[in-house]
Formats: C-alpha cells, structure tokens, sequence
C-alpha cells in the first residue's frame, strides 16, 4: 500500500514556465487546429484548408465552469475566486465565499501578517547574558541564552554566538550552567491539532523558543557526560509511540533528559540512527548543545541555578525577515510558519508582561485573525488553528486569500510582498505568476497574483478539498486553469439579461483569449518540499 501523502507542496516552476513560455507550445494541438473542407460537385472535388476564426469573445463564467466539469474534479468539492485587481471586482466565483482546508496557503495569511505588522527590518536577536556578576574571568551565575522565535538559527551561530562572546569578555569559569530565558507563553508546542503521523517527521519539527537547525538532529549526537540510549522499533514502550515507529512514514525523533542526563534516540522502522531525527524537545536539547559547546572551549560549568539574565555578552542577528519569508514561501517551510506566529505573540520590546497569557500560538493566532478583520476579511471566512496549514481544522475560502492577496499588491499591484512568493512566467507583468500552493491528503491548492496577455492582474484563488486520498496528479489540473486565465487579452462587462430580456443591472465579464479554442493539456509536477521518508 502506498503511504500516505501529507506534505505542503511547492508547484513546479519548471511546470508553470513551460506553461507560460509559449502557448503556441502548451496549446499546440488548440492553437495549429486547421479546418478542412470538401466541396463536391459533378465535375471535381475541391479541398481547402482555413484556419479557424476565433470568436470576439466568451463569457469567463463558461469557460471556468467547463473546467469545474472535468471528470477528475467532477466529484470533488472545489471553490474558485477569480478577483480584478486592483479595483477587488469579482470576475467569478463558485464557493468563493465557503470555507476549505487551505493546506499551506495558509501561509500566505501568516507571512503577510508578519510582513505588515512586524515590517521588513525586523531582524531576530538571539542572545548571551551572564546570570551573575562578571568578575576577571569567572560568571557568579548561569549563561543565560535569551531567544528570540528565530527559525533560521544554527547550529554554527550558536556556537559562534558562544565562542566569540565568552573569548571578547575572557570568561573561563562559569559558576552556574547555561540556562534559557524563555518568554512567557514560550515552551515546546507540537498542535494537538495536527495528525499523530505528523510527529518525528521533518516536515514538521516541534516548535520552541530556541530553534537550532529547524530543530533537527542529523542522526544520533553525543553531548559530553551525556549517556545515549537508542530505542528500536520492536523495543517495548507505549502503544502511541510503537505504532509511530511502525508506520509507514517511517518515524524517527530524538530526545534529551535533563535529569537523567540522558539522550533517547528512538529509531522507527525504516530508520537508521544516521537518519534525520525530530527533536521532540528542542529548548533542553538544544540547551544541552549550547552547554556541550561551551565545555569544549575549555570553559568550567558548575552547576545550573536558572539566573535571570543581567549583563550583555553578546548578540547574533538573523537576517531580514523578507529573506526569512520568502524561504517560508518558496520551501514551504512548516517550523519557519509557525515560528512566524510564534513572533506574532511576542510583546513589545522592554514591555512588563504579567499574568497568564497562554501559548504564543494561541496568541499568534488571535493576532493574525484581528489582523485579518483590520483589512477587510470576515472572522467566518478564515478559521485557524495554526499558522503554516497542517492542520485540518483550519478553514480558509478563496475570498479571504485573495482579499489579502489585493491588501498586499496595493493600489498599484506591485507591492514588494508579491515578490517573495514564487513565480513563473517573464519578468514583465504580462504572464507572471506570483503563487503559493498547498498540498495533503485530499486537499490541493493554489493562490497567487497573475498578470494576463493583455496586461491586466488577477487574483487567483483555487481549492480542490475531499478529493482522492492522492493528489498529485492535481498540478495538472490547476495549473491548466491558471493557463487559460493568462491568455486572457482583454475583458469587456456586458450586460445580464433576465428570462423576459429586460436588464437584471447586472454584468459579466466576457473575456478573449490568445487561444480561444482551448484544450486542457497535461503539465509535469513535481514537489520541490518536505519529502517523506518511506520504507
């Protein structure tokens, strides 16, 4: 049986290229179609070859229901938005308004936010305080390591944060431990909202407050005076995590404790201790790892006293939220979404945070919905439960995606935003594609800002839900729709006449195309992220 596919997707951009490059190449068959007529008389047969005539335009809604109609689609439940920009008129919509489970579309909402309210300079400062007095070269207190949500940090920054903030300062004696200062409302956070076949996989790592490699362990490590213990498949232990390491999806995930001073590999099924593992616990672990570092520089640790942080030794930046952003986008990055809306909650610098104020998802959450309603998007049309889209709770329609598609494009459409989702097409505004796409079990999506052969932009937004359990063939499929919006030259309103003739007030947009006799071809796809181990 083959396993089940859960991943976010990234659609081809060698797909949408090809579709895009030269539709006399994706239409061939549409566009070099010829018309050959035989005329018979008494005398001779006459033959002649014409091209067709296009017609002088069609009506967008039966061009987009024809697709609806496809038989692989047929039987699925499928919402479609088709949005002028940047005037927000509607073109098209069937189910526009209904809510779908979005897959990693979802991190258009999340990215945008973040963009909006955190603002494109915003770095992350992840940082080295002495827990006691600096006095000559010994700490009365722990190293405090203060993180910050950042999902890009590594392994190597850590340790460089370590090494040159311990040697400027000369420290060679730390009279405590190294300790983490995390906010209020920081702790390891793996959604019970998401499927138990999520956990030891690294499409999606456990969240924390500090990150570390995506908080992945290539393989088994050994900290100093740390024992390692490798649990098997067929070892004995609870029923939940037996039937993970027997899955299919070949689970793997490794964990520190503290107490015991002991490091717990357990090695799925398919597995090897040299794999890739989760790391089920990433604030101890990767705790754990700053302290291994700091032994290895020569550097005494006493033991832990959980100091609070009081005197700066040093500071490592990450880079520019764009930057982070876009790496969310193009790789579909989970642990980067959700460290997003982990950001999301923080309070403002040098602010007094008091009380209970529960789990930085949870407030990250409510943050983006409050954002959401600030431009524009009923609470009723974007229902979340995380910030990256694993989460089958989530309910998202393709009005709200385009709705914040439009709020970022601006009343130019060429706000700096759209450039960091990932495109296909030419550089020029006619033909290129600014997407995100969203991919599980079942479920198949599509959002992004098209501009057309004729110049115009749209914002496009596609959800296919309770379709097969496989849905890979679906690039495809949305990809042909994508294709038929972009040949597009011109759109035109004409009136909508009621069953007597008389005029309803309204209109419908009758577009023309490059190509109007279409065919629906057939585009590779390929997943460009989050693959899966199998065995």
């Amino acid at each position: 049986m083959a396993p089940r596919t859960l991943i976010t997707a990234i659609l081809s951009c060698s797909m949408l290229t090809q579709l895009f490059a030269s539709p006399v190449q994706a239409r061939t068959a549409a566009s070099a179609q010829t018309v050959t007529t035989t005329t018979k008389t008494t005398t001779k047969t006459e033959t002649t070859t014409t091209k067709s005539a296009p017609p002088a335009g069609q009506p967008l809604d039966n061009l987009v229901n024809a697709w609806l109609n496809r038989p692989e689609i047929k039987h699925s439940f499928v919402g479609v938005e088709v949005m002028e920009l940047p005037s927000g008129r509607i073109m098209y919509s069937s189910n526009g308004n209904r809510r779908f489970a979005p897959a990693s579309t979802t991190k258009v909402l999340t990215t945008a936010c973040a963009y909006t309210l955190l603002g494109t300079s915003y770095t992350y400062h992840t940082q080295l305080y002495a827990g006691g007095k600096v006095a000559g070269d010994t700490v009365s207190g722990d190293l405090v390591i203060v993180p910050s949500e950042d999902p890009s940090l590594r392994a190597e920054d850590l340790r460089g944060l370590l090494s040159s903030s311990l040697s400027q300062h000369k420290i060679r004696k730390v009279e405590g431990g190294v300790s983490l200062a995390a906010p209020k409302g920081g702790v390891d956070y793996f959604s019970p909202n998401w499927i138990i076949e999520d956990f030891g996989q690294d499409w999606m790592p456990v969240c924390s407050d500090l990150v570390v490699d995506r908080n992945i362990s290539q393989g088994v490590v050994n900290f100093k005076g740390i024992r390692s213990v490798n649990v098997g498949a067929n070892d004995n232990f609870n029923g939940m995590e037996r039937s993970l390491m027997n899955s299919e999806e070949a689970a793997g995930w490794i964990t520190y404790n503290p107490y015991a001073r002991e490091m717990q590999a357990f090695i799925g099924a398919g597995v090897s201790p040299k794999s890739p593992l989760s790391v089920s616990d990433p604030n101890e672990f990767n705790t754990a790892m700053a302290a291994d570092t700091v032994e290895n520089l020569g550097i005494h640790l006493g033991k832990q006293q959980n100091s609070a942080p009081i005197e700066l030794l040093g500071d490592h930046v990450s880079k520019a939220l764009p930057i982070l952003i876009e790496h969310c986008l193009h790789r579909s990055d989970n642990l980067y979404a959700q460290q997003l809306l982990r950001t999301l909650a923080l309070p403002p610098p040098n602010s007094k945070v008091s009380g209970n104020v529960g789990l930085l998802e949870d407030a990250g959450v409510n943050r983006l919905s409050h954002w959401l309603s600030s431009i524009g998007i009923q609470p009723q049309e974007a229902i979340l439960f995380d910030g990256c889209g694993l989460s089958r709770k989530n309910g998202i329609s393709p009005h709200a995606l385009n709705m914040v598609l439009r709020y970022m494009a601006g009343p130019k459409v060429d706000g700096p935003y759209l450039s960091l989702l990932k495109s296909s097409g030419t550089v020029t505004r006619k033909g290129q594609f600014m997407f995100k796409t969203g991919s599980m079990d079942t479920v198949r999506s599509i959002a992004g800002v098209l501009g057309t052969a004729g110049g115009q932009q749209l914002a496009v937004a596609i959800i296919i839900n309770d379709h097969m359990q496989n849905v890979k063939g679906l690039g495809g499929t949305l990809s042909d729709l994508v294709g038929l919006l972009n040949e597009i030259t011109n759109i035109s309103y004409v009136p909508v006449k009621a069953a007597d003739g008389k005029d309803t007030g309204a209109t419908k947009p009758v577009v023309e195309l490059t190509h109007p006799a279409v065919s629906y071809g057939t585009y590779s796809h390929q997943h460009t992220s989050h693959k899966k181990r199998r065995h």
